[in-house]
């Protein structure tokens, strides 16, 4: 006899948008441990994340800091430079950067704007 799973289905509350993702789970504890996890967190598909630029989106400044891993968050991580979104290893447009390589307390700063064209009304 097969063993049940338990479907989690979550819908993007972005406005029109019906994306959906949906979680499988083998026991019916994990099921309820996620439906509490995911309690205060609505789902935002990588659209309609509060990261995702626009055309309107305004400037952005964003600061990345070379750092030791906190022991009590981070209990099973190994000892060594981190950066502070929560990996070893960063990249971007233009960039790649191991943490292993900068001294503790080293900052990559990002700065995101949008250039729009102008409107041309002649064709």
């Amino acid at each position: 006899m097969a063993k049940r799973e338990y479907h989690l289905t979550r819908h993007c509350v972005g406005e029109g948008c019906h994306d959906v993702q949906i979680y499988t789970y083998h026991t019916q504890k994990d099921y309820h441990d996620a439906l509490r996890r995911y309690a205060n967190q609505p789902y935002h598909c990588p659209r309609h994340e509060p990261e995702n630029l626009q055309p309107n989106s305004p400037p952005r400044h964003i600061i990345i800091t070379c750092e030791h891993p906190d022991a009590k968050l981070f209990p099973n991580i190994q000892d060594g430079h981190y950066w502070s979104d929560g990996s070893g290893f960063t990249f971007g447009p233009g960039f790649n950067a191991e943490a292993e390589d900068f001294p503790i307390g080293a900052k990559i700063h990002i700065d995101i704007s949008i250039e729009l064209p102008s409107v041309d009304t002649e064709h």
